[in-house]
């Protein structure tokens, strides 16, 4: 079993804290300014799924495409058993290792979920973390790699940005948005079969820009939610400076390739579903006292 350092069961590391106000503050307008920024980008989404399908079908079309989306999310609670086991996930509980689930349960409740996530560990040794489901099925699962490197402290901040996601309910959001980004694809090239021998040229041009306009949309909004997560767990915690250092020991573990780079080129940017860590840890430092993260 790959044990952590000893953490008080049931909370997060003794350096949580709350912010200052001044901080609590900026950290607040970071939300608010994440939060506006998803809903501009998802209603983009929209009106374009909406254009695609007037482009198609008129008025109705726009109507069927919207609802085929919507029936869709209400039909397609996502549950994360299936992908946990086919990663060979290995659900983690209080007698396997109760720092751990007693961290959980502590920043679920502070972030008002109704219920705690179940924990997995997965057999990797890469450091990997993520939040899958929601309400009851909700799961988080950390790999073996991530829990022998990152230190208890770091270990929190990154569960608690899993634990925002949650909250958030970005699991749901991410999947109404790559719904409709597969809706458009697939009403697109539809579209562009019937539409080459009637349609004008700008709605020919439309039709062939949109897959591609639905794609780089759901990666803002993806890079966009990891922003506001980022916040969210330094909300939690009370200490950004902990998932600061957490992305620090990932990015120097595992990179970022070529692309994250000072001049890599900006479609490079425009494709990717995370942020730039440098990104990341310059936002959060920007929430933590000063001099943080110097020693």
């Amino acid at each position: 079993m790959h044990r952590l350092a000893p953490v008080p069961r049931g909370s997060v590391p003794s350096v949580a804290r709350r912010p200052s106000t001044h901080r609590a503050g900026r950290l607040s307008r970071r939300r608010a300014f994440h939060a506006q920024v998803t809903w501009a980008v998802l209603a983009a989404i929209v009106l374009l799924l909406a254009a695609t399908g007037w482009l198609l079908g008129g008025a109705a079309g726009a109507l069927v495409a919207l609802a085929a989306v919507g029936l869709g999310l209400l039909m397609g609670q996502a549950a994360p058993d299936w992908a946990l086991r086919s990663m060979g996930a290995r659900p983690l509980g209080s007698r396997d290792a109760p720092e751990l689930v007693g961290m959980l349960a502590d920043l679920s409740r502070r972030a008002g979920l109704a219920s705690v996530p179940r924990l997995h560990v997965l057999p990797r040794r890469d450091l990997q973390a993520f939040a899958a489901g929601e309400g009851d099925r909700a799961a988080v699962a950390l790999s073996a790699g991530l829990l022998e490197t990152l230190t208890p402290r770091e270990v929190a901040a990154v569960l608690a940005h899993e634990v925002s996601h949650l909250s958030a309910r970005d699991t749901r959001l991410m999947r109404l948005a790559g719904g409709a980004a597969a809706a458009v694809r697939t009403l697109s090239l539809a579209a562009l079969m019937l539409a080459f021998l009637a349609a004008p040229v700008p709605g020919l041009m439309l039709l062939a820009l949109a897959p591609l306009a639905a794609d780089l949309l759901w990666l803002r909004l993806s890079r966009e939610r990891e922003y506001a997560a980022d916040a969210g767990a330094a909300e939690l915690t009370g200490d950004p400076e902990g998932l600061a250092r957490a992305l620090g020991v990932l990015s120097r573990v595992q990179g970022e390739g070529w692309e994250a780079q000072a001049r890599a080129p900006l479609l490079s940017r425009w494709l990717r579903t995370h942020p730039f860590t440098r990104e990341r840890i310059r936002r959060l430092m920007e929430l933590a006292p000063r001099g943080a993260l110097r020693a």
